[in-house]
């Protein structure tokens, strides 16, 4: 998978989606991250070969205590969804989190609450 971020894509779009679609072409993943932050330009979605969108940790944080940015998240989960995209929760802290993206169907969950990022040879020994 190749990670890139909405504002890189947004500077040069005619350039950006030739060079994504050349990565597709290398069969390399594309991973869209930072999606909500900034611009959030749904072109982006419909327009560009996107496999995954990361769903910032700034709506992550909020959901369960904030009904909006629940409903954001819900909403960014079931579009993606229509659109064959791939969606992943970053910064997921605590169980309250995973559980609600779960049930909101999210696709993968990531954060502190599973595990703190740490070297090879300690995933191996877990593992």
């Amino acid at each position: 998978d190749i990670e890139i971020t909405e504002e890189s894509v947004i500077k040069d779009t005619d350039k950006a989606l030739k060079v994504l679609k050349m990565l597709k072409e290398y069969g390399l993943k594309i991973v869209l991250d930072d999606f909500g932050v900034m611009y959030s330009s749904l072109s982006l979605l419909s327009n560009f070969p996107i496999d995954h969108l990361k769903i910032d940790k700034s709506f992550v944080d909020r959901l369960g205590t904030d009904e909006k940015s629940s409903k954001i998240v819900l909403n960014l989960i079931n579009m993606c969804r229509a659109l064959g995209i791939k969606t992943i929760a970053e910064g997921v802290e605590r169980e309250e989190q995973a559980n609600l993206l779960r049930e909101m169907g999210c696709d993968y969950i990531q954060g502190f609450y599973f595990s703190k990022p740490m070297p090879l040879e300690e995933l191996l020994k877990l593992l």
